[in-house]
């Protein structure tokens, strides 16, 4: 018998979408969208007969729609009541408990399918997922006896689709290649290529300018949810279409805030002026013919570029989420009020809602943004107004300008290729600030806190943390992961770079582990205590105070294994059922496209430790 009490808000998050594809796509889908089970145990052999006939129960009903053809996917969440021991403690406990029914519900299935005449090899490849969640999403904090029941749950989400029905092909056009349908067309036409955009040689070396140009050339295919990888990366042509659809709204992104508000509870204030945040230190250099953007202390680890005057500011923030811009010069002069790149990120390190919103110096006519009184991406717009430019949304700026990107011109420029292990990416070039130093002492560590994409432009970003053995020559301090998470992003923008070693380099586990660790680093000083490395401190080493200022070719080999565990798993086009030695997988950052009806009880404290 299924409980009754409410879901945690992240499971109320997933529902949505799951529930719209039930009603769009399966009319006649027998399986639940979310079973909960409460008390589950942590190992096979404690599961008593009551739940075993509840996952035989939802077995039964998943082979029901696998013999109607239609595509099934599972994702399984473990949850734990608090311990003593610890978060770390209380994660694996709910590892072990996910582990546990996605292991029943799979020989279940096996079982169950035969009967209902469904071929064993649909049952083999039917994907179940599993997700810890520690405490993070746990329904009672200070809880009773019987409460504790209840955060020792098991949540198993279902999403059903149905097969397409019979009927023409599709018109001419290359195809994707084999797999699902890849959705519908992922926007509108971008028409001839962009028009010179009267850029600084700074600027159009920057990382996000060029990805930008480049999306706008060449639009991608939307991956499908259920296959994440089959068409990432790959530049296919999109199929001919009647006509371009029309442009978005100039409030499709004020939707989009209140969304991110609504799901991380925290608001973005009014308005807000670059020249307001805390100066990143570290950045100044003297330009060389060698190096015209370096070297400096901590170089901008997104672009690898030295960049003065640039600035970080935390423009909200409460006891479980934040509100942080950050405003970079990109080559504008470190005096003044313009800039090449403003960011803001949104965040809650309780529930994992995440949201981004980014504007870039573009426009032919005014290649710098306004730093003073910027808008904030959720106030609207008067009525009948209007936006020639589809990338763009929000309200104008003061230059009456609008400079926002839409949601979805947002999502095609990496923001969750780069942020896939956590909410907030530390490299020394953003730790260097007071203010980012502080959020970390506060939880923002990116070790166990939770992460969920939030918005239907960022509904096909899956990210997995990984974990491998350290290398044999590294006899440093611990694992890469011992004080933070690496992962992979499934956003074509990574992919795009572990195929094509030309194009930019993205996320913790493929580029910046290496990176941290490597013997130089591109436009930085030599390490030393003056410019120290990123990664990994030695306290073996008879002088404390030079661990930050040592290369240690042990940890740049571990580094190394988590980047080829990266590459395998891309190359496996993310199936976690593929075994890859030494290397193992687990789904960590997923999409969101509702709101949480109710704030999630906060995490509880755990040790803080520093990079």
């Amino acid at each position: 018998m299924l409980t009754n009490h409410p879901p945690s808000p992240i499971v109320a998050l997933r529902l949505v979408p799951i529930l719209l594809l039930l009603m769009v796509g399966s009319s006649a889908a027998v399986a639940p969208p979310s079973m909960v089970i409460d008390d589950y145990p942590q190992y096979a052999t404690a599961l008593d007969a009551g739940k075993q006939g509840q996952v035989r129960a939802l077995a039964r009903a998943i082979c029901t729609d696998l013999q109607a053809n239609a595509d099934v996917s599972v994702v399984v969440h473990g949850h734990a009541d608090f311990d003593a021991k610890g978060a770390a403690f209380e994660t694996q406990v709910s590892q072990n408990r996910a582990n546990v029914a996605a292991a029943e519900l799979r020989r279940l299935l096996t079982e169950e399918c035969p009967r209902a005449g469904v071929d064993a090899a649909r049952v083999s490849s039917l994907r179940i997922d599993t997700m810890a969640h520690g405490t993070s999403q746990a329904l009672f904090r200070n809880p009773t006896p019987e409460q504790r029941l209840k955060n020792r749950r098991v949540e198993i989400d279902t999403v059903v689709r149905a097969a397409p029905p019979p009927g023409p092909r599709p018109g001419p056009g290359p195809s994707p290649g084999p797999g699902p349908n890849p959705g519908p067309n992922p926007g509108p036409n971008p028409g001839p290529s962009p028009r010179p955009r009267g850029l600084t040689t700074d600027q159009i070396e920057s990382v996000l300018v060029q990805i930008y140009n480049d999306n706008l050339r060449n639009p991608p295919i939307v991956a499908s949810p259920n296959q994440p990888a089959e068409s990432i990366g790959a530049r296919v042509r999109p199929r001919p279409r009647p006509a371009p659809p029309p442009a978005p709204s100039v409030d499709d992104l004020a939707d989009y805030a209140d969304q991110c508000e609504k799901a991380t509870g925290i608001s973005i204030p009014p308005a807000f002026s670059c020249l307001g945040g805390e100066e990143v230190p570290g950045q100044k250099f003297t330009p060389t013919q060698l190096h015209p953007r370096g070297p400096c202390i901590a170089p901008n680890v997104l672009n690898g570029k030295c960049d003065p005057g640039s600035r970080f500011q935390i423009l909200r923030q409460t006891n479980d989420a934040v509100v942080v811009a950050h405003c970079r010069k990109v080559g504008w002069p470190q005096a003044g009020d313009q800039w090449g790149d403003i960011a803001i990120i949104q965040y809650n390190k309780a529930n994992g809602a995440i949201c981004f919103y980014q504007a870039l110096g573009h426009k032919n006519t005014e290649p710098s943004l306004p730093g003073s009184n910027i808008p904030s991406p959720s106030k609207r717009n008067p009525p009948n107004s209007s936006e020639p430019d589809p990338n763009l949304s929000g309200f104008v700026w003061g230059d009456s300008r609008r400079h926002w990107f839409t949601p979805k011109a947002t999502e095609a420029i990496g923001c969750a290729g780069c942020h896939d292990n956590g909410g907030l990416v530390r490299s020394p070039y953003i730790m260097g600030t007071f203010q980012m130093r502080e959020l970390q002492k506060k939880g923002y560590d990116n070790q166990g806190i939770p992460l969920h994409y939030v918005g239907d432009a960022f509904k096909h970003n899956r990210s997995w943390s990984i974990e491998t053995t350290q290398d044999p020559t590294d006899n440093g301090a611990g694992n890469c992961t011992d004080c933070h998470r690496l992962a992979v992003s499934n956003h074509k923008e990574v992919v795009a770079g572990v195929r094509d070693p030309k194009k930019w380099q993205l996320g913790s586990a493929w580029a910046f582990a290496v990176t941290a660790t490597a013997a130089t680093q591109k436009n930085k000083l030599d390490h030393s205590l003056i410019s120290p490395i990123w990664m990994r401190p030695l306290p073996t080493i008879r002088q404390p105070v030079l661990a930050d200022a040592i290369y240690h070719a042990g940890a740049e080999a571990t580094a190394k294994r988590f980047k080829e565990c990266a590459r395998q798993f891309i190359d496996n086009n993310f199936d976690i059922r593929i075994r890859i030695r030494d290397c193992k997988f687990t789904l960590l950052g997923t999409p969101v496209t509702a709101p949480s009806p109710s704030p999630t009880p906060p995490r509880l404290p755990g040790p803080k430790r520093m990079d």
